[in-house]
């Protein structure tokens, strides 16, 4: 009879280590799927928000880089020259920028879409 008590005991406390041990898993598990919706949230956010920041930092509308007036994908010359100098108008010459992509000069949104190879 003492040893079959032994072996309940025994048994006891393997299942309440596993029962932690589970519990430990699911805690983990919990804190990855929390963090990895945070990281989500967060790059999701910066997507929406990326033009509108451009635009109070260059002090211009959407459509001055975009060809829709709310932003979003699709450049114009414009849009396209400030990505491919690191998010700068540094050394832009609305002129020399505008014959080279085909559009007229002060051209916005649809109108500054490239018909030549920019």
């Amino acid at each position: 009879m003492s040893l079959n008590v032994r072996f309940s005991a025994h048994q006891g406390l393997l299942n309440g280590a596993r029962t932690d041990s589970m519990t430990g898993i699911m805690q983990i598990r919990i804190v990855l799927l929390l963090g990895a919706l945070c990281v989500a949230g967060i790059f999701s956010g910066l997507t929406a928000n990326a033009t509108p920041a451009f635009a109070t930092k260059e002090k211009k509308a959407c459509n001055y880089c975009h060809l829709k007036p709310s932003g979003g994908e699709n450049w114009g010359f414009r849009g396209l020259y400030y990505h491919a100098n690191k998010f700068s108008f540094k050394g832009f010459d609305e002129k020399k920028e505008a014959k080279k992509a085909g559009v007229k000069v002060g051209a916005m949104g649809k109108d500054a879409k490239p018909t030549k190879k920019y």
